[in-house]
């Protein structure tokens, strides 16, 4: 298993979008995070919630304008991290 750190943005530009859950196909609606996961490649990604209870992050390619928009001139390194530290994998 591998430890690794995932820190939180917290922006209402992005509430609200719609996908289906890769799992489930449920509905998924975003919450107003976007996580930056610093395994494999670091990178942004936004915060879906399915019904399952469960919070899925989540990137595709037209979501990444949105994004950089959010994220231009943030330092990631002052985010705090989500939710209780480390996420293991």
């Amino acid at each position: 298993m591998t430890t690794y750190i995932r820190r939180v943005l917290r922006d209402d530009r992005i509430a609200g979008l719609v996908r289906s859950c890769p799992d489930c196909g449920a509905e998924m609606r975003s919450l107003p995070e976007l996580y930056w996961d610093e395994r494999g490649v670091p990178g942004w990604s936004i915060g879906f919630y399915c019904k399952r209870d469960e919070t899925i992050p989540v990137w595709a390619p037209q979501y990444q304008t949105l994004i950089d928009d959010i994220t231009r001139g943030v330092d990631i390194a002052a985010l705090p991290i989500w939710p209780d530290g480390h996420q293991v994998e």
